[in-house]
């Protein structure tokens, strides 16, 4: 009988306790897309993410000012990494100069 691979991967996935390992650099991932869409490129360039942990998604920030405007669009970038995902993973955004 034959199975889609990616039920081996999920299974393995699972197996090795990898599941939050792999959501969190799916959500890194998305947010640079969603943060290129959004602002632009350098914004890309000036608010790198480091890591999801405990549902906080934490941004290094070049300085100051790109922590408070993206503070202001953190609702809005949370609302559209959970909707690209499908689920709710990020309920809050951290910002480290």
């Amino acid at each position: 009988m034959f199975r889609p691979i990616s039920f081996d991967i999920k299974k393995t996935i699972n197996k090795y306790g990898l599941l939050k390992q792999t959501e969190g650099a799916q959500i890194c991932s998305v947010y640079k897309e969603i943060l290129v869409k959004i602002k632009n490129r350098g914004a890309a360039k000036n608010a790198k993410p480091l890591f999801f942990k405990n549902k906080v998604l934490t941004i290094k920030v070049t300085n100051s000012a790109w922590a408070q405007e993206l503070m202001f669009e953190q609702k809005n970038i949370i609302d559209l990494i959970n909707k690209k995902l499908g689920k709710k993973l990020v309920e809050r955004i951290q910002f480290r100069i």
